[in-house]
């Protein structure tokens, strides 16, 4: 039987924990995708093969010959996404969508998305201090079942910070969405080179950019972060005015020592006051 004090624990300060988590993952694994946005091409070098060319604020992918063709089987391009470079200049037909105010927005994106990794990671950090503060510790006392709730005053400390962190993480991550998301679907010369041959043709079967599957890793992490922002919220204790926190400190471990007792195996565990009732029965 899972003690109730444990229970309580699992369903209060693990689930700002659990959600920070989700965020901080969420947003390193949108940082690494290189699918912010893609395309479907067609090169007029190899009228046969089709592909799709990916971008994003981190990766500058470039589609190039490969060097190990050598049966039917072997694809006759690969993509190389191994630079870093955001806005170098490549040698094929695309070279001049990357403008100036393309590498602005998508510097000023790539700047704002290593800044909510950096919030999210502090604020991870924060929030398995403030669950393990938090963990129940065993005791020995008769009315706490074996187990009492840890009231460390390291909780109070972190809790603001931690609201904060999230906080940032949020603004950061969804300014970064914006304005990368922006610049690769829009900001881009003609909507990424979809742009007309003698107002006839259509250059080298190019269509355009469309958002890619790292959109939904950004909405998660940035909606697991509001998420988050309102259980911290509403599990922690925030920092009161000196004076008020000290009154209302000492209320607040009160009512939880009687919490303790009240929740262990469902209701009452004053074992002297059982004893009791037990020997009058006797009598």
């Amino acid at each position: 039987m899972v003690h109730p004090l444990l229970r309580n624990w699992a369903a209060g300060p693990l689930v700002p924990l659990l959600l920070i988590t989700l965020a901080f993952v969420f947003c390193i694994v949108a940082t690494t995708s290189k699918g912010w946005a893609h395309r479907a091409m067609q090169t007029s070098d190899v009228p046969s093969f089709a592909y799709t060319e990916h971008r994003s604020p981190v990766y500058n992918c470039v589609w190039e010959d490969n060097n190990n063709f050598s049966s039917p089987t072997d694809p006759p391009m690969i993509e190389d996404c191994t630079n870093w470079a955001r806005c170098s200049q490549r040698e094929n037909y695309n070279d001049e969508s990357d403008t100036d105010l393309l590498c602005a927005w998508l510097d000023n994106s790539f700047n704002l998305l290593m800044s909510a990794n950096a919030f999210w990671a502090v604020a991870f950090f924060l929030s398995l201090v403030a669950a393990a503060a938090s963990a129940p510790v065993a005791d020995r006392g008769r009315h706490t079942g074996g187990l009492r709730r840890r009231r460390h005053q390291i909780v109070r400390v972190v809790s603001l910070p931690l609201f904060v962190m999230c906080l940032c993480g949020v603004i950061m991550l969804l300014l970064s969405q914006t304005l990368g998301t922006v610049g690769l679907l829009l900001v881009q010369k003609s909507q990424g080179d979809f742009t007309l041959t003698n107002m006839t043709v259509v250059q080298d079967g190019i269509t355009p950019w469309l958002p890619g599957a790292a959109q939904v890793y950004l909405f998660v992490s940035w909606m697991a972060g509001i998420l988050g922002i309102v259980a911290i919220f509403f599990t922690f204790e925030m920092p009161r005015i000196h004076g008020e926190n000290d009154v209302q400190g000492a209320l607040s471990e009160r009512e939880q020592d009687e919490e303790d007792v009240e929740q262990v195996e469902g209701g009452t565990v004053d074992r002297d006051a059982r004893l009791n009732r037990e020997r009058e029965e006797e009598k």
